[in-house]
């Protein structure tokens, strides 16, 4: 079930020590292979959790790409401007007046505290 992602790890682990300006022991990346081929499914989980919390709260540059779907998005322009447009999938547009040069998934809205202290998904 995780393999597809344990080798997506390892692949980005590779990048980044073959991206690295420092030596890298062979010794130590073959451990962190081992490390990773060792990982349960419930520590596989948080780290998927952790990646796909990550990729919601990073700024993308267009440059990479665009959004997948149309929406409004968080982004951030020549001027350094931030705010939201909407982009067109369609049309492969921003609608607004800025350039935009960076864009990230809106945050969840804060949950609204009940009188108990429970959170509410409602705000």
């Amino acid at each position: 079930m995780y393999e597809g992602l344990k080798k997506r790890l390892h692949k980005r682990i590779a990048l980044n020590i073959a991206g690295s300006p420092l030596w890298i022991d062979l010794q130590e990346s073959a451990d962190a292979i081992e490390a990773l081929q060792k990982l349960t499914d419930a520590q596989l989980d948080i780290i998927k959790q952790y990646q796909e919390q990550f990729s919601k709260t990073r700024w993308i540059p267009v440059t990479d790409h665009t959004p997948k779907y149309s929406g409004y998005y968080l982004v951030c322009d020549t001027d350094e401007h931030v705010y939201t447009a909407w982009f067109g999938n369609t049309t492969k547009h921003w609608w607004t007046e800025g350039v935009v040069t960076h864009w990230m998934m809106r945050p969840e809205p804060p949950k609204k505290e009940t009188s108990k202290g429970d959170a509410e998904d409602d705000v």
